[in-house]
């Protein structure tokens, strides 16, 4: 889903903003509901595959947030999907075949 990227390189803060929450509208949240409504354990790990900040309206090398979802554990309400939050959570993994292994041995 290239939206949110895109309007990094435009450089519409209230644009971006706009994407991912069309994003998390119209596909996690369905894809989610509807495995849900399934009633068999799953995870989902939803993430972009490179920054593209709003002032530099360029992609950058910078680390990124991610959200791991894991149906048989307890939900978190109050946590948000951002760099900020994601830099409180100390989950942070440098090489993406670690957290390709977290997410397959995810406990």
């Amino acid at each position: 889903v290239e939206a949110p990227d895109e309007m990094g390189h435009q450089g519409s803060a209230e644009k971006k903003i706009r994407a991912i929450q069309n994003v998390d509208h119209y596909i996690v949240g369905p894809l989610c509901e509807k495995l849900k409504a399934r009633h068999v354990d799953f995870r989902m790990l939803v993430m972009p595959d490179h920054p593209t900040p709003i002032r530099l309206r360029t992609h950058t090398a910078a680390e990124v947030p991610y959200l791991l979802y894991d149906s048989t554990k307890e939900e978190n309400h109050d946590w948000r999907y951002n760099e900020a939050e994601a830099i409180l959570s100390g989950n942070y993994t440098a090489c993406g075949h670690e957290l390709m292994k977290r997410f397959l041995e995810y406990q």
